[in-house]
Order: structure tokens, then sequence, then C-alpha cells
């Protein structure tokens, strides 16, 4: 479909399937899962895509907003969902899509759970997780509470009692009981690296990646990867044939191109010393602590 521009429908089909598809086409490690695997590898080809085709697809039928699925008439019945995650809004725009009525408890003050909380920032740029989220609650009769806990705002014998069904997609929940830890505040920057946003992030150093062109072995995903995220910052020819090559003056060192090399000694990063001049910026590199929120890097900063 998408190969005669029927991006539409294509989404169409994505969706059907799994509503969640436009954060899992970003976030999937397609290239090490489905890529790796593509017959297409077999015949010296390039591996078919798929993650970047279905962003493509999905993306297309958000910015036309195109709803694809209506709500049944309503069956007279309530279901209650604990937790506002990905399994969990999954869940309740199917239940919604028959003519449920679903009640989501979320102990958080957003909603998104792994997808809001969990994920590296480059991956879901331009506030998509949330953007994905209100195309999922636009279906009608999905009623969020927040800063409702499982456990001390309410228990599952109130929720059996209360409603026809009960649903847990209660996600970090249990890591978090295990360290005891009570709000998602409190794991923010440690218990994993990840779980930062991204406005509170700082840069004491400036890196550039580098490629070991004996270590290469063409495979593209660095490549790949840095169109996806925009950066444009790795090419792929040089002299007409295969070659790839980092471009310092577009790189913003945000580490994707490395995480997705099979070669571990392939591509590193290269810390900027004091006083050298960053090719993308124009500037010396000051060694002072710079916030992500002004840094020259963040292709979000407010100009």
């Amino acid at each position: 479909m998408i190969s005669t521009e029927n991006n539409i429908g294509a989404a169409r089909l994505i969706l059907e399937e799994n509503i969640l598809g436009g954060s899992c086409a970003r976030v999937c490690p397609t290239e090490t899962l489905c890529e790796q695997s593509c017959v297409r590898n077999d015949q010296d080809q390039r591996p078919v895509s798929i993650g970047l085709l279905q962003r493509h697809a999905v993306d297309a039928a958000m910015a036309a907003d195109k709803q694809f699925f209506e709500r049944a008439a309503d069956t007279g019945k309530r279901i209650a969902i604990v937790g506002a995650g990905p399994a969990s809004l999954s869940c309740a725009h199917g239940l919604a899509c028959k003519g449920h009525s679903v009640t989501i408890l979320e102990a958080c003050e957003k909603n998104g759970g792994l997808n809001e909380y969990g994920l590296a920032a480059y991956k879901m740029l331009d506030d998509f997780a949330s953007r994905e989220i209100e195309y999922i609650l636009a279906i009608g009769n999905i009623d969020i509470r927040y800063g409702q806990r499982l456990g001390a705002d309410f228990d599952l014998v109130d929720l059996q009692s209360d409603y026809d069904a009960v649903f847990l997609g209660i996600g970090l929940s249990d890591f978090m009981d295990s360290k005891g830890i009570e709000s998602v505040d409190e794991i923010i920057g440690k218990a994993v690296k990840q779980v930062t946003d991204w406005r509170y992030l700082g840069l004491n150093t400036i890196v550039k990646a580098e490629i070991d062109q004996d270590s290469c072995i063409q495979c593209g995903r660095c490549h790949v990867v840095c169109e996806d995220t925009s950066h444009q910052a790795i090419s792929q020819m040089k002299e007409g044939r295969r070659h790839f090559e980092v471009l310092e003056e577009e790189c913003v060192g945000c580490n994707l191109c490395v995480s997705v090399c099979p070669v571990e000694t392939c591509i590193t990063l290269r810390e900027l010393s004091v006083g050298e001049v960053d090719a993308r910026t124009g500037k010396m590199v000051s060694g002072e602590y710079a916030n992500w929120t002004t840094h020259e890097n963040n292709t979000m900063r407010a100009s």
C-alpha cells in the first residue's frame, strides 16, 4: 500500500492490529529484530525498513486526523483499568470500541506510563507520546483519574464490586514495590538512566561520533537511525561507493548510532577538549555546565 502511496490505507491496517503503532515504529529495535531476519539480506539487498515505513504511514494518518474506529452502541458495562501505560491504553481503546465505559485509575500526574516516563527523549520527539494518546482517547467514553494508587486510594475488592471487569496494567509497580519506591518521581534519573525528563538533562561535555573504517561492516544501521532522527550526520556514499562517515558539522553526539551498531569497536564517541571548536555550532567548548534546555545540540531549544 505504501509503495502505491496509499499511506492512509496502510495506517488503517497497522492501527487495527496495534493502536500504538506510531510509538512502536519509533521504539521497537527493528534493525536487530525484523530487519536482521529479513530475507532480502540473503539476496545482498538492503532489508525492508519496516519501522520507518510503519512510522511514515501512521504519521500520515495522524497528521490528516484520520480516525478509523467508531464506538459501538453503549453496552452498559463498566470496566476499571489500573494504570495508564501502553497496555492499559490499548485495552481501553479496544473496550471503548466495543461500547463499554472505561475508567482508568492512574497513580501519576500524567498518562502514558513507559512511553511518557521511560523512553529516551530522542525517540519520541515533538511530544509524540501525548499526541498519540490524544488520538487514542478520541474514541470517547474513556475517563482517566489521576493520583489514584492501588492499595492506598482503592483496592481490588472495591473495583470488583463497582465494575463489571478489571484490567491490571501496573507496569513499573512491581519494580517500585520491590525497591520501596512510592512514586515515579523518586526514580527519575536514578533507577533507569533514560527516565529523565529531557528538560532537566545537563551536559558538561560535547561528544562527536567517530567510525573506525577498519571495523565497519557497511551495514548502514547508523545512517538509517541518524536519518530517522533528522540529524543527517552520517554520509553513506564516497566516490560512488558505499561508505559511512560522520559529518562533524552535523553530529549532535546523541549516541544513537553507537547503540545500533552491531560491531562493538566500530563507532565511538570522542569528547571535545576545552578550547576546541564545535564544528556544528562554531562555538568553543568551554567545559562549563550547560543545561539541555538551552544547549546548542538540543534541536527543540527555545530560540
